[in-house]
């Protein structure tokens, strides 16, 4: 008797274990016919056969994508303007791209759209953005990963801090894209109030029918700070919003809630520059000296050069190294068009016995604000509306060559190369 028991048992196991194999072997099956109906937008039917398959394997990586973009994507899960709703579709979503693994060959693109999902739908940058760089760690040639640390720069007002992830969301795109990401990129470098209009109203930064303004933006650097109150982006965006109104003790009371608020606010280099710029503004270089002292991260960048011969300049008054920090400055964007930085350059020649030198250089700052006149911008953007006209696109060139600023300059050469190659020949 207990021999024949132990014999059914054992059957029973063995039949157990094949369903759950045959079950396990059933996921690929079922996320390959989800992946058909989400290609026809059947949302529903899609994380039917999605809920299946992650029941038997809650970690499987395509699953889980599959899952997080059926649950963003259909519009019938929340009724417009039902917010709450729409949050917890996200938090939903964010739970399933959470799982997957980072060993996964998917993983850096998960990381790509947790990022999205928390700087498009959570409103914060700075978790998005750590995702962002995560998926670059996994996949150094991750395009979109590039191209979203730069977008939620712009948003919080410092893309200049990551021109190279620029270049290679350029580069990285393809050709056919490359045009349209050179002129976001100027839109970005010379009109950044109104670069990411779109994105900022899908985004609902600003009221439904509103313009982007100078109001609207601080408004928006205000939503960053409620809704990511741990992060210095937020802050430090209003905080230089503030400066540029000639309001630098406005500027530093957000900096002081910055540094009670979030985590690490002295790691931040842009933290330590915007107050340098401030005391600077009220006279107090004495004080800017200090925090320069405690620069952090890599000693390199524009707002580096520019504080280092800001103090140079002023403090120490070594003038010739304060030269040197300036004309470094100068090269990297902004330097190219910040008059500012070139009037600083201009005065310190000057003081330092260099008259001539500091006579162009108050030209070239001349000859700068003229390139930036409306006149000439606003052609610039009339040829920028046809990337297929090479003639207009001459006009684009010569701008950058003019304002020595020649990575631009050669990548916009090749666009119109490009279009020169495929254009049908006289007589042919």
């Amino acid at each position: 008797m207990l021999k024949k028991l132990g014999i059914l048992l054992g059957l029973a196991s063995v039949a157990a274990a094949s369903w759950f194999m045959f079950e396990i072997a059933s996921v690929r099956t079922r996320v390959t016919e989800a992946q058909a109906f989400a290609e026809d937008e059947q949302w529903r039917q899609a994380r039917h056969l999605l809920r299946q398959a992650l029941r038997w394997n809650p970690s499987d990586a395509e699953a889980n994508l599959l899952m997080a973009e059926s649950l963003v994507r259909d519009e019938l899960l929340t009724a417009p303007g039902d917010a709450e709703a729409g949050l917890k579709v996200v938090d939903d979503a964010i739970l399933h791209l959470s799982r997957i693994n980072e060993g996964s060959p998917l993983a850096s693109e998960a990381q790509v759209q947790l990022g999205r999902l928390k700087a498009t739908q959570k409103l914060q940058p700075g978790a998005a953005l750590n995702h962002f760089k995560k998926a670059i760690e996994l996949d150094a040639n991750n395009q979109e990963a590039y191209f979203w640390v730069w977008k939620v720069n712009e948003l919080v007002g410092r893309p200049y801090t990551v021109v190279e992830d620029i270049w290679k969301a350029i580069e990285l795109a393809p050709d056919e894209l490359q045009p349209k990401l050179l002129r976001d990129w100027y839109m970005g470098e010379f009109f950044a109030l109104t670069a990411n209009a779109a994105l900022e109203a899908q985004m609902g930064l600003r009221p439904l029918g509103v313009a982007p303004s100078n109001q609207t933006q601080a408004e928006q650097y205000l939503i960053f700070i409620n809704e990511e109150p741990d992060s210095t982006l937020g802050y430090v965006a209003l905080a230089r919003w503030f400066l540029a109104a000639g309001a630098p003790k406005d500027c530093l009371l957000q900096l002081d809630k910055a540094i009670q608020n979030a985590k690490e606010p002295l790691q931040d280099p842009l933290l330590i520059a915007t107050i340098i710029r401030a005391l600077d503004d009220l006279g107090k270089i004495d004080e800017a000296a200090k925090y320069f002292d405690q620069w952090p991260g890599e000693k390199s960048g524009y707002e580096y050069w520019r504080a280092k011969g800001l103090i140079d300049h002023k403090f120490h008054r070594n003038l010739p190294e304060a030269i040197e920090a300036y004309e470094k400055a100068k090269t990297i964007w902004p330097g190219p068009v910040d008059w500012r930085t070139w009037n600083l350059l201009s005065n310190c020649q000057r003081e330092n016995g260099q008259a001539t030198e500091a006579a162009a250089t108050a030209n070239r700052s001349n000859e700068i604000e003229r390139l930036m006149r409306a006149d000439i911008q606003s052609t610039l953007r009339a040829n920028l509306g046809n990337l297929n006209d090479p003639k207009g696109l001459q006009d684009v060139i010569r701008f950058y060559e003019d304002l020595g600023m020649n990575r631009e300059a050669k990548a916009w050469q090749s666009v119109v190369d490009s279009l020169n190659s495929k254009a049908p020949r006289k007589g042919s």
